[in-house]
């Protein structure tokens, strides 16, 4: 048997509107054919799930950013020790070209 359910208690919320915006939401609610009330509360819910999510994908992205850039020293440092080991370039000639062709932070 599931437990009860609470009672949430909702909390009345107003605010003013320019004529402009007041007058675009009412025409937006006539043509949905729902409460003017109804149509500003489900805006505001809507903005601030949007507003969640994008946190959330802007997190999402820096941890993106600075692994590519771990990936990319690897990469660099993999590609010293190649060069230097196959005898193609010295240890300061490898790390120059690492630099020059495979370390951009952009």
């Amino acid at each position: 048997m599931a437990p009860p359910r609470q009672k949430v208690t909702k909390e009345h919320c107003g605010f003013r509107l320019e004529p402009e915006y007041r007058d675009f939401l009412v025409q937006k609610a006539k043509e949905l054919n729902i409460d003017f009330s109804d149509l500003v509360r489900r805006i505001v819910i809507q903005h601030l799930q949007e507003e969640d999510a994008k946190a959330s994908h802007y997190e999402a992205l820096c941890g993106f950013k600075q692994e590519l850039l771990e990936i990319r020293r690897d990469i660099a440092l993999s590609t010293v020790a190649l060069l230097c080991g196959a005898g193609t370039l010295e240890l300061k000639e490898a790390q120059k070209w690492a630099n020059r062709n495979l370390s951009k932070t952009d």
